[in-house]
């Protein structure tokens, strides 16, 4: 039976795996890596994976003729290195930090997972060869690895029992399962505490969202940044200015119109770094227990219930 090839990888692309680089060292020295997703293991005692390589690939050679080679598990956040090992025609290993495994094979940092092997099989495996290697030494972490499923980078994210809980209906009572209710929650317990601190300096909810813009951009009219802040519900108007240039905050050459180009004063721009770095605190200490796959979903999550409401506010600079 014959199968239409794109047919077939699609398919096959419905079994989520973990994301490797292999890498080796050709016998005249060069330096050899590339991306793959067919890896494995074979056995437990003695230790031995695999994995397969395309007839077709220009690193065929090295790897045929090298009696090492290291299979670095990526951890989540590492993407950029399955790019670059991916790419064609370029040096992947330019300017990259490396160390120097068995053989002299490149090792690189900072993986989920890294396993040094010895060649002791090369098997036919159609339009691949299938190579299996003893583990001679291996190096594992705790970082969250990284998931490629659907032709696409995805994050491995532990299931709690909570995905068993039953739906809420309509009419149901407010209770931690209200998405409502927690995205509050969740966004007052984390702008508490900047919040206190703005009340004592005396700033309302329209002056911090003022100061906290003209910091963004620098330097900005009175018309831009109404535009950036009117989907909360407040303005920014030129008697809005005036009152923070009262205070020492704001600064503008001459009179203040919706044209006016407004910029923090030192004092200003001092209060509102104050402010940042107090709320940068507060959310690394909340996500003090989160790996980096919950929180890059939890954003990823976050940009999609922004970008899927009405009242979705601009794009920030």
């Amino acid at each position: 039976m014959t199968h239409d090839p794109r047919a077939f990888r699609d398919a096959l692309a419905a079994f989520a795996t973990g994301v490797v680089v292999v890498t080796t060292r050709a016998p005249d020295g060069r330096d050899a890596g590339l991306t793959a997703s067919s890896f494995n293991s074979v056995s437990l005692d003695p230790a031995m994976v695999l994995w397969s390589l395309g007839r077709n690939s220009s690193n065929l050679d090295a790897f045929q003729a090298a009696e090492h080679f290291a299979v670095h598990i990526l951890a989540a956040d590492q993407d950029d290195l399955s790019r670059r090992f991916s790419a064609r025609g370029v040096d992947r290993f330019a300017g990259l930090d490396v160390d120097r495994g068995e053989g002299g094979v490149p090792l690189l940092l900072h993986c989920a997972t890294r396993f040094e092997c010895r060649t002791v099989h090369r098997y036919d495996g159609g339009d691949h060869i299938i190579f299996v290697g003893e583990v001679v030494s291996f190096l594992h972490s705790a970082r969250p690895p990284l998931v490629f499923h659907g032709g696409r980078y995805a994050l491995a994210v532990p299931r709690s029992e909570e995905h068993r809980r039953p739906l809420r209906q309509a009419g149901d009572p407010v209770s931690d399962e209200d998405l409502n209710y927690l995205l509050w929650r969740a966004f007052f317990q984390i702008r508490r505490l900047p919040l206190l601190r703005r009340r004592e300096m005396g700033w309302s909810d329209v002056d911090s969202a003022i100061l906290q813009m003209a910091a963004r951009q620098n330097a900005t009219t009175v018309a831009e940044i109404d535009d950036k802040i009117r989907f909360s519900g407040l303005r920014c108007t030129p008697a809005a200015v005036e009152k923070l240039m009262e205070a020492g905050l704001l600064e503008a050459v001459g009179p203040v119109t919706s044209e006016t180009e407004v910029s923090l004063t030192h004092q200003g721009r001092r209060d509102v770094l104050e402010l940042l770095s107090m709320a940068r605190s507060v959310e690394t200490n909340a996500f003090a227990d989160m790996d980096f796959s919950e929180v890059h979903l939890l954003k990823q999550l976050l940009r999609r219930v922004i970008a899927n409401t009405e009242a979705a506010p601009p794009d920030l600079p």
